[in-house]
Formats: structure tokens, sequence, C-alpha cells
């Protein structure tokens, strides 16, 4: 069976230097702000990206923009919309489209939020009104690999380190902390280590 990894931003990442491993993977999903660690933290991460989380903000516009060509042709952009209107998904969009396909851009809107093996059904709880972008790219994973692909996770501190309180810790590739008030964290934690022990993916480490 093939193998896609799903490499996330905590700093457990650079508690091991397996990026060749990484790079082996036959797909590697990543999220935006990883660009900042290529050629710095390549032997902890890697650097092949075959599906990319974006974030619809102006950061995220700016990854892309500071960084066109470190992705092959055939790379797939996931794109959540941002507020209301999702006002910067246009210019994401189209900055995308002067490099790549039109049919490599998927909108977060059609992931679905449940999985199902055998017996066992585990869906994302109602109560999670703003997923992030890890936990939406694990039931993505799922939904679009999972008969085809063993599907791993790495980096997500939450699981590897059990932080209890609301704050995450800071992305390797960044000096400041990045805290966020707005998902429900303890309740993905729980959702994704219930998938873990009911084998719909694998934690590295």
């Amino acid at each position: 069976m093939k193998k896609l990894i799903i490499v996330a931003s905590g700093q457990s990442v650079l508690d091991h230097k397996l990026g060749e491993n990484i790079d082996q993977f036959d797909i590697v999903v990543r999220f935006n702000g990883y660009q900042h660690g290529i050629g710095k933290y390549d032997e902890y991460a890697g650097k092949k990206t075959d599906i990319m989380f974006c974030n619809n903000t102006q950061k995220s516009l700016s990854h892309l923009m500071n960084f066109p060509d470190i992705y092959h042709e055939n790379i797939k952009f996931i794109l959540k919309r941002c507020g209301k209107k999702g006002k910067n998904n246009k210019k994401i969009k189209d900055i995308i489209l002067n490099h790549y396909k039109k049919d490599n851009i998927i909108q977060y809107s059609r992931i679905i939020r449940g999985a199902k093996r055998k017996d066992t059904t585990i869906n994302i709880p109602g109560c999670i009104k703003n997923p992030t972008l890890g936990l939406m790219a694990i039931f993505y994973a799922l939904g679009n690999y999972g008969n085809t692909h063993k599907i791993y996770i790495y980096g997500y501190d939450r699981i590897v380190k059990k932080i209890k309180d609301r704050k995450y810790m800071k992305h390797y590739y960044e000096d400041t902390k990045n805290s966020n008030h707005k998902h429900a964290v303890r309740r993905e934690t729980d959702t994704i280590r219930k998938l873990i022990s009911h084998d719909f993916i694998t934690k590295i480490i």
C-alpha cells in the first residue's frame, strides 16, 4: 500500500531528522507557512509537497507570492474561505492560476467531516464549528486516499507533547508563539486520538 504523510508545523518536528524519510512518501501534505523552513529545516521536515492547505488570509497570500517556484505543477491547493465573503479568495486563486492548473484548486468546504472503516465511524463533532487545517487535512486524506494509502501524521504537538492549555506551541519555523482561541482544540485532540486508537491514521514517533 502507498503511504501519505501529513506534516504539521509543531516544534516536535525538530526533535528528529526525518526529512529524507518524509520526502520518500508517495504523498506529502503540508500547511501554509512551512515555506519559511525550506533550506533551513530540510533535514528535519523535508521539502516535498504534493498537497498544500492554505488559510485564505493575507499571510497565506504572502506565502504563495514569496515562494512561487518551490511547488511542482501538479500540486493541489486546498483553500479555506476566510470571513463571510472570503475577500482574499480571488487574489489567492489568481496567484495560483498563474503557475498551476485550475483543477488543482479545491475548496475547503468540499472536505468530508466523517470517516468509516469496517464497523467504526468517526466524525468531527458538531460542536467543532471552526476546525483547524490540521484536523481537516486528516479527514481530507481519509476521504480521498484512505482506501489506497496508509495515512501518517507528524508534528501534531498536542498529540506528541500532550499540551493541555488552549495555547498552541510555536511553529517550528517561527520564533514567536502562535495562540488561537477560535478553535475547539481539546475536542480536536480527542478526535485525532480516537482516529489513532482505531487505526484510521498512524502517528510517527
